[in-house]
């Protein structure tokens, strides 16, 4: 699916969503069975692990139509490039997005913990390595602009360290965006 069709169906599915017209809520052996020899996902999407930002749900999609990628924070990782590259690359996916989304965790506990302030965690320290940049470069910036600002930032190391990710963007094949997930309404906003 070509990625200005794929990023209207989000669209639209998100309306369907904040409206709660869902018509995608049908979970069962039915569905699972026809997605047992392959997946066609429309879309990757790296957003974060809370708990409150279920992708599926508020865009109103099936099993098999996302390629979903979670962490604290919607950081890249090499792990992350890789299973972004393997959807562009093996799955034929256009779209990429980057999700982040109001009240995030990770933000909140990266702006109260500068660095080497946390449990003495290294593995901690390096899951917030990337927000605790993005604050560095932006510390006038409301909580919610960081996590838009971490978003981007994201969005920007994807296609700075994926050659793959980055000529498949250049040559019209791919495309990638942002989006910010207002819990307390249910809209994403794409940037």
């Amino acid at each position: 699916m070509k990625s200005k069709k794929a990023l209207k169906k989000l669209v639209e599915g998100n309306k369907r969503f904040i409206d709660s017209k869902q018509i995608n809520h049908t979970i069962g052996v039915k569905v699972n069975s026809s997605l047992i020899s392959s997946q066609k996902p429309f879309a990757v999407v790296l957003t974060c692990s809370d708990s409150r930002v279920g992708v599926n749900t508020i865009f109103d999609t099936k099993l098999g139509d996302l390629f979903i990628i979670k962490n604290a924070g919607n950081i890249v990782s090499k792990s992350v490039l890789a299973t972004i590259e393997y959807a562009i690359v093996i799955l034929n996916v256009e779209l990429i997005v980057v999700l982040s989304h109001q009240s995030c965790g990770a933000v909140k506990y990266a702006k109260t913990h500068p660095e080497g302030k946390t449990e003495k965690d290294k593995n901690l320290d390096f899951l917030l390595h990337q927000i605790r940049y993005v604050l560095s470069k932006n510390k006038e910036l409301s909580t919610k602009d960081i996590t838009k600002a971490n978003a981007e930032h994201s969005a920007d190391k994807i296609i700075k360290n994926s050659i793959i990710i980055s000529n498949k963007i250049k040559s019209g094949k791919a495309k990638i965006v942002t989006g910010y997930y207002k819990i307390s309404t249910g809209k994403v906003k794409f940037h």
